[in-house]
C-alpha cells in the first residue's frame, strides 16, 4: 500500500514533473473530498469519537501476556 503510493508519486513526477505532480495529488484529495461530502451527507456531521470511561477495558499485564 504504501509503496504502491510511493510508486504512483513515482511516476507521476516522471511524467509531469514534480511540482505540477503535488498540484495534481492536491486537486485530487480536494475533489475527493467534495465528491464524498456531495454523495453521502452523513459524513459532513461526523465529529470526533469520544470513548465513555464505561467502554474502555482496563487489562493487567497478565491477562495482555495471555492474550498475545
Amino acid at each position: 500500500s504504501n509503496e504502491f503510493g510511493e510508486f504512483e508519486s513515482g511516476i507521476m513526477a516522471a511524467i509531469f514533473g514534480a511540482t505540477t505532480a503535488v498540484v495534481i495529488g492536491g486537486i485530487g484529495t480536494l475533489v475527493t473530498v467534495g465528491v464524498i461530502a456531495i454523495i453521502w451527507p452523513q459524513v459532513r456531521n461526523l465529529r470526533e469519537i469520544r470513548l465513555e470511561p464505561e467502554d474502555v477495558e482496563v487489562v493487567g499485564e497478565r491477562e495482555m501476556a495471555r492474550a498475545l
